[in-house]
């Protein structure tokens, strides 16, 4: 299994992997603040996740778990939310702030997935009030998107 992390940004791809391997660069331009985690079995995708880090150009930034999936029985959603969890630290951000999809109850993959709370649960994030989130700056969810906002401390860098 492979893991690692791009940084995409407008014009390059940062590459962090095990094979150190550079994906192709088409298809992939975003504003900046943007990282995409991944896993790979052999040659295919078996888990990703995307961080995004908010704030003012010059800081203080506040990061989040924008999406994270894993295939049950190939990929492991864990080292991803490691991965964030360093590239947190890397923006000198304290903690990971995560929105836990309440419509995502396990339904996923022939109900063979786990619910979005409960593996924030076991990943250690804790439940965030709305003042906070809106605080930080991050996004906003739509009314009527059922989420449960919550935080990972990270530590220092």
């Amino acid at each position: 299994m492979t893991a690692g992390y791009l940084k995409l940004t407008p014009k390059k791809l940062d590459v962090v992997s095990q094979k150190g391997r550079r994906p192709p660069r088409r298809g992939l331009e975003c504003p900046p603040g943007f990282w995409l985690s991944f896993q790979t079995l052999g040659d295919e995708l078996v888990a990703a996740a995307i961080v995004r880090r908010h704030g003012p150009p010059k800081g203080p930034y506040s990061c989040t778990l924008e999406y994270i999936a894993a295939r049950p029985k190939k990929g492991k959603a864990w080292p991803l939310v490691v991965a964030a969890i360093e590239i947190c630290r890397s923006q000198g951000c304290c903690f990971l702030y995560s929105a836990a999809d309440l419509s995502q109850t396990g339904q996923a993959w022939d109900n063979q997935a786990k619910s979005a709370c409960a593996v924030h649960d076991t990943w250690g994030f804790t439940e965030v009030g709305s003042k906070e989130w809106r605080r930080r700056g991050l996004t906003r969810y739509h009314t009527g998107c059922e989420v449960l906002l919550t935080k990972k401390p990270v530590g220092p860098l």
